[in-house]
């Protein structure tokens, strides 16, 4: 999931690369993450940076894949089979891969 949203591939995550990705990619990791598109001013919005933050840590204003990693951890919201039937599971991890090529 941490490679689809971070669509430069530089390791980090940015609020514009979580939004693209929020806007154009599948309901998968919209469930995953507990967000869904949204416009500015919305709840939605409201919802995204709430979450955002909670996700960056450091405050850096974006998203290394460690803070990422241990926002799941510390009981962000986590899929489950039931969420995402179709995506492809390796034990317990769920390894999500993008239906579609990333868009730089």
């Amino acid at each position: 999931v941490f490679e689809v949203l971070d669509r430069d591939g530089d390791g980090r995550v940015t609020r514009i690369e979580m939004i693209k990705t929020l806007r154009q990619d599948t309901e998968d990791i919209n469930q995953i993450l507990g967000l869904h598109s949204f416009k500015q001013g919305t709840r939605g919005h409201l919802d995204f940076e709430t979450v955002f933050q909670e996700m960056d840590e450091d405050q850096s204003d974006d998203i290394s894949w460690e803070e990422f990693r241990r926002y799941f951890e510390k009981g962000g919201r986590l899929p489950s089979r039931e969420m995402l039937p179709d995506a492809e599971w390796s034990e317990d991890c769920l390894l999500y891969t993008s239906p579609s090529p990333r868009d730089s």
